[in-house]
Formats: C-alpha cells, sequence, structure tokens
C-alpha cells in the first residue's frame, strides 16, 4: 500500500512481509504524518502525481518473501485467504499464489514498460540499515534509534523441494534480476 506523506514530500511502498509495518510504526514515533493512499496492496503507478514525490520501498529476497506470505496467511485465520489456503502445502500454495493473486514484489515499483519509478530500495535483509538511510535523508532518528520489530507472525515449518525453488526461480525471476538477488539451484527437476 503507499504511503504518502505531503508535508516531508515522500510516498513509501508498503509491501506486504517486507518490514514495511516495523517501518510505519519508527516512522509515526519519528514523528511523518502519512497517509494511506489507494488499497491494502496499491502500485506506485497508481498513485496521482507519483514523481512529484520522493519514492522508496523495501524488498526482500524472494524465497523469503514467498515464505513469509505463505506463514502470516496461513497461520492468521482473520487473513481474508486464510480458508483457501491453510490447508495448502507450501508448494500448492505457490501455485495458488500466482494463479489468484500473482504480485510480484517489482509489480508495487514498476510501471508496464518494466521502469522501476522509485527512488530509493531497501532491502529487509539489512532493514535497520534502509530505515536509517530513509530516515537520514530527512534529518531525523540516529544510530542509537531502536527500530521496533513488528513481525508477529508464527514459526511454522515449510518443506521447500526442487519444483517449489524451481517455480520462485521462474516467477519471480523479474524480482531476482531488479534487486540484485542471487538465485538457488533445484537440482532433480
Amino acid at each position: 500500500m503507499p504511503l504518502i506523506d505531503h508535508e516531508k514530500n515522500f510516498i513509501f511502498v508498503h509491501i506486504y512481509c517486507t518490514g514495511g509495518t516495523t517501518f510505519r510504526i519508527a516512522s509515526k514515533a519519528l514523528g511523518f504524518n502519512y497517509e494511506v493512499v489507494n488499497d491494502e496492496h496499491g502500485r506506485l503507478m497508481d498513485v496521482p502525481h507519483c514523481k512529484e514525490y520522493f519514492s522508496f520501498a523495501i524488498v526482500r529476497n524472494p524465497y523469503n518473501w514467498m515464505e513469509s506470505v505463505y506463514r502470516a496467511i496461513v497461520t492468521r485465520p482473520d487473513h481474508k485467504y486464510h480458508k483457501q489456503v491453510k490447508d495448502l502445502n507450501y508448494y500448492d500454495f505457490l501455485c495458488w499464489y500466482i494463479d489468484v493473486y500473482g504480485y510480484r514484489q517489482s509489480d508495487f515499483l514498476s510501471s508496464c514498460d518494466d521502469f522501476q519509478l522509485v527512488n530509493y530500495v531497501g532491502r529487509f535483509e539489512l532493514l535497520s540499515l534502509s530505515m536509517m538511510n530513509i530516515f537520514n535523508m530527512y534529518g531525523v532518528g540516529d544510530e542509537s534509534f531502536l527500530f521496533p520489530r513488528s513481525n508477529q507472525t508464527k514459526k511454522i515449518p515449510i518443506i521447500v523441494e526442487d519444483k517449489t525453488v524451481a517455480v520462485i526461480n521462474h516467477y519471480f525471476d523479474c524480482d531476482f534480476k531488479h534487486f540484485n538477488y542471487k538465485k538457488e539451484e533445484a537440482f532433480s527437476i
């Protein structure tokens, strides 16, 4: 979901399961005043006049991102897709996700012609550093500021098969390329 702060002139594209809730909590604590734009998982290109703002997002390794999305849906009975997904194994979930939902992280940040619209892309794996970089641009926060981790997702075991790796490698190829993540190899495809 895009969040816009007119006073600070920024748009944060909150991609689910990438640390966005942590960013939202920390930015509120530092005095940012944003509003939600469009729907719960809108894209930057859907925000009117988006090029007039500094825009940024946090992304995550596609393997870890899909595991986190799976866990978030399966372990939260109030999630809108919980009933559809709760009994699926991880591979079947991936097939369902691609068929029904299908967003890649790059879909939130790119236009139809594959042009990346955001000015800054942080990484979940370096969440504190990414958030510090963003806040430093606005002269708030410092190295002593502790970012509250907001992950409430329960850990459940996930079996990752070669065919699962193959599906992620193929479907999320553009995320691996756009965000410079390394693909794992599937050996028995």
